[in-house]
């Protein structure tokens, strides 16, 4: 399925490239992406027409910036996303910045991260109440962090007022709107997943078991069933056992992995997205000491596929995301190197892939930055399918932008979008080729060429 794309981040030097967010920090609506390595300052690359182009304003390494984590959120919900790195100093402490644009230079504002912190730090986005987000930081070893907004523009560690203060989960994690109607936090801790509901408030629930998944999760991640629009949840272990979660309830999931698909493997990551624009989501899995695996939903269940130039040297890349780097409509697959890896992100793309087989749906918070953890569902041929605006699972946050591909359909006959406040809009019909960003429901919408 995928071939290679070479000069697309030949900026980039080579390096232990950990963690990437794709943000819109200026509050313009462009992208931007931004990436750190555990041997190199900070990249940003501004997201361009042809490809990405190296910008870094107020340069993040002259401010002494680097990380093993980066998050993106709109924590003082102005328009613009703030930018959490978090790193390790040489006495073996985490410390963190979260960082925002300011009259094109970077302000910091640094924190020391309460002890222990023995294990690697993960970080998310949270939708907050109100035009606000939060950025979750979990480390194993100590209690949640959730920074937020504070009182005359402070930052504050907000876990308590939501009820995520005595808790210490395992990355990775995931905010999903499951399970309904508010959603929630999906995370791993000793062999079986966990979930904290919302409520109407923003309050965290105590957590709940909803499977029992193995030891040490290594891949968390949402996947859109091909017909009955219902989000699955896809889990890896360390164990080598792979899961495909459905709701079995109202609070609690059911595994219904194919055998293929559930087959022992030492997974390091994986990721979903509809790459060729056939109308189903792929899913690809990035294998230790194997061959990386590709399943798509083929007449009526998820089937091997051919990977391609995905299938790759074994155990090179340990972490994947989905940015569409040249603005052509079309997302790429970047894979950043293992532990122990020096190199460039790799860029790879869907052969079959077009353009005018898919469409971008983009919601907006009311402040206008993206809304993380909005769901989204859409009708083609009379199928509902669904998906959820990336808030990141810990150390890879993607563009914040959910793509159907309409196969060969060339418009769809409605688009639901549900906020995390509860909030819902939706348009008539949307075709394809198009990205639409859509303001929550008191802003307009705003339609533009997705190319």
């Amino acid at each position: 399925m995928f071939e290679r794309l070479d000069g697309l981040l030949d900026e980039l030097p080579a390096a232990s490239w950990r963690s990437l967010a794709v943000a819109d920090i200026d509050g313009g609506g462009a992208k931007a992406l931004v990436l750190v390595a555990t041997d190199a300052p900070p990249a940003v690359l501004a997201l361009r027409p042809g490809g990405p182009v190296r910008c870094d304003p107020g340069s993040l390494a002259e401010k002494g910036l680097s990380g093993r984590v980066v998050c993106a959120a709109d924590v003082d919900g102005d328009g613009a996303e703030e930018l959490l790195f978090v790193d390790r100093r040489p006495n073996g402490e985490l410390a963190g910045r979260l960082c925002r644009l300011e009259s094109g230079d970077w302000c910091a504002f640094a924190f020391g991260l309460p002890r222990p912190t023995v294990g690697a730090p993960a970080a998310i986005a949270v939708p907050m109440v109100g035009s606000h987000a939060g950025i979750l930081l979990a480390v194993t070893g100590s209690l949640l962090r959730l920074y937020g907004a504070g009182p005359q523009g402070t930052v504050c560690d907000l876990a308590a007022e939501v009820g995520l203060d005595e808790f210490s989960p395992q990355a990775p994690l995931r905010h999903l709107p499951w399970p309904k109607p508010h959603g929630g936090l999906l995370f791993g801790a000793g062999e079986s997943l966990w979930s904290m509901a919302r409520d109407a408030r923003g309050r965290f629930s105590p957590p709940l078991p909803v499977a029992a998944v193995g030891p040490a999760i290594r891949a968390l991640l949402p996947l859109a069933g091909p017909t009955d629009g219902r989000l699955n949840v896809f889990a890896a272990t360390a164990s080598g056992t792979q899961q495909l979660l459905a709701t079995a309830a109202e609070d609690t999931l059911v595994d219904v992995a194919p055998r293929l698909l559930a087959e022992p493997g030492p997974v390091l990551d994986a990721v979903a997205a509809d790459f060729d624009g056939d109308g189903a989501e792929e899913l690809l899995l990035l294998c230790d000491r194997e061959p990386n695996r590709l399943f798509g939903w083929r007449e009526g269940g998820l089937r091997p596929l051919d990977a391609g130039a995905a299938t790759l040297p074994r155990g090179r890349h340990a972490a994947a995301a989905v940015v569409d780097l040249d603005l052509d409509g079309v997302p790429e697959l970047l894979l950043l190197p293992a532990s122990g890896c020096r190199d460039r992100p790799l860029v790879l793309r869907a052969a079959a892939a077009r353009a005018e087989r898919l469409v971008a749906i983009a919601p907006l918070s009311v402040g206008g930055a993206p809304a993380r953890g909005a769901e989204v569902r859409i009708e083609i041929g009379g199928r509902w399918r669904r998906s959820v605006v990336d808030g990141g699972n810990g150390r890879i946050q993607g563009e914040p932008v959910v793509r159907f591909g309409l196969g060969a359909g060339r418009n769809a006959a409605r688009v639901e979008v549900c906020w995390p406040d509860g909030s819902r809009l939706q348009l008539p019909e949307v075709a394809a080729g198009c990205l639409y960003r859509l303001g929550h429901p008191a802003a307009s919408i705003r339609r533009s060429s997705a190319k």
